[in-house]
């Protein structure tokens, strides 16, 4: 069991998702977009130590982050580990601990809420499984209309996948606030001039603004962005 004490925040990011249905498109590309802007992410396949107990694991991976992106498809229902997951997540969510984007993946709000249409069944199978008790299967529902509630962002066939995937990138980003690394030179650690305090605000709000792209390789603008004199940071290109 869990402990009860507040855990400190390893991950920005935690990904809840049905991989038979996205792990090889739209978790796949999400999480590397993730990676790419400097987000911490925990998703299971990449994270997990073999040996590890998953079930534990995967419960404090989710308290100890910032966002949960719940990617919700149409089997996501039938894994009890995904409910697991999910209603995890909503008690993170309701002590205030943990903001949830929800990404309705080929699948209507309307039926994550109602556990209708393509979730019906997998919450039908749960209720006859006699190793589940009722009242579990009644948490993961009341889980599921928690979610079903939130505004989030939908994709359907006829959605740009990369055009949702930078806004939860560029939502991520806003809310941490991204720091940049600064030039600590002449041996002064932590240290920063006048001119780099200014460089760095300003390139933050770019980010958050959308008019910069962080990866790994440095920072780049985007679009037809005015090109500003701004300081070195050590490590990073303009």
């Amino acid at each position: 069991m869990m402990s009860s004490k507040t855990l400190p925040q390893v991950y920005d990011v935690f990904m809840s998702f049905r991989g038979d249905d996205t792990r090889m498109g739209f978790t796949s590309h999400l999480y590397d977009a993730l990676i790419r802007n400097g987000i911490r992410t925990y998703k299971d396949d990449k994270t997990l130590e073999i040996g590890k107990l998953i079930s534990a694991e995967l419960l404090e991976a989710i308290e100890t982050s910032r966002f949960t992106v719940v990617v919700l498809s149409n089997s996501y229902a039938t894994s009890t580990w995904c409910l697991e997951e999910i209603a995890k997540v909503v008690d993170c969510m309701k002590n205030g601990k943990m903001i949830v984007i929800p990404v309705f993946y080929h699948v209507t709000p309307s039926d994550v809420r109602h556990q209708s249409n393509c979730f019906e069944q997998g919450f039908t199978n749960h209720e006859a499984d006699p190793e589940i008790p009722s009242q579990k299967v009644e948490t993961w529902r009341a889980a599921f209309t928690k979610i079903g509630n939130i505004s989030g962002l939908h994709v359907t066939q006829h959605t740009n996948e990369a055009e949702v995937i930078s806004e939860i990138v560029r939502r991520i980003l806003k809310d941490r606030q991204y720091t940049l690394p600064i030039d600590l030179s002449d041996g002064l650690v932590g240290i920063e001039s006048r001119e780099d305090v200014k460089a760095r605000i300003i390139l933050n709000q770019l980010i958050v603004d959308g008019t910069l792209e962080m990866t790994k390789f440095g920072v780049f603008f985007r679009q037809d962005a005015e090109i500003l004199q701004l300081n070195y940071c050590k490590g990073w290109r303009i």
